[in-house]
């Protein structure tokens, strides 16, 4: 079924090419083994398959240790395992707080991708990347068309930070950039803590 839907795609492109009176190149069996080949999951999602399961969930504002909100979530592979689906909920002092990543990596490209949502909103935002920083944290970009931002000449950018070393507890941390100046500053917006939790048996384990 998949590799109908593959040779469809490329089908697709020929025509293309043949109505702009390009010349059509088709792939060889080679190419197409090897398209077929990034359909599927790879190693890298066989590492956020390790992040399933059920966790405590702390979010920290502003940079600051502080714990702001706490609560619970889960985690679990989707999509014949190609994405981690995480869900959290978690309360603070003034409200609760309700929201979802996926977790994915783009085969094609060779990056990181991810999509968040939450209700302090109606629109989601993605970023997408594989900069690996000094300690190997992994660093995902993104924008955001902010119509409250923009009117005041300001431009909406973000940086999403991945902590994948321990499978008992990730992070995902947001900053955000100052677009106004060159140095494009990073300033720390929030940070989600997800620390696994240990089943009955775990607890008394010396």
């Amino acid at each position: 079924m998949m590799l109908r839907f593959v040779s469809l795609i490329s089908l697709c492109l020929l025509s293309v090419s043949s109505a702009s009176g390009a010349e059509p190149g088709r792939p060889s069996k080679e190419e197409m083994k090897t398209l077929l080949e990034k359909t599927k999951p790879g190693p890298e999602h066989e590492e956020l398959a390790k992040f399933s399961g059920d966790w405590i969930v702390e979010i920290q504002m502003g940079g600051r240790d502080r714990i702001a909100s706490a609560g619970g979530g889960t985690s679990y592979m989707t999509l014949e395992n190609r994405f981690l689906w995480i869900g959290y909920h978690t309360r603070g002092r003034n409200a609760e707080f309700k929201g979802s990543f996926q977790i994915g990596f783009d085969r094609r490209h060779e990056e990181y991708i991810l999509i968040a949502m939450d209700n302090s909103g109606t629109y989601f935002v993605t970023s997408q990347g594989n900069e690996k920083t000094k300690d190997g944290r992994i660093r995902l970009w993104g924008k955001d068309e902010d119509p409250y931002m923009k009117k005041m000449g300001l431009k909406k950018e973000f940086l999403h930070v991945l902590d994948l070393r321990n499978p008992d507890k990730l992070t995902i941390e947001v900053l955000f950039l100052d677009t106004r100046t060159e140095k494009r500053k990073e300033m720390p917006g929030m940070k989600f803590i997800f620390t696994r939790k240990q089943e009955e048996g775990d607890k008394n384990k010396p």
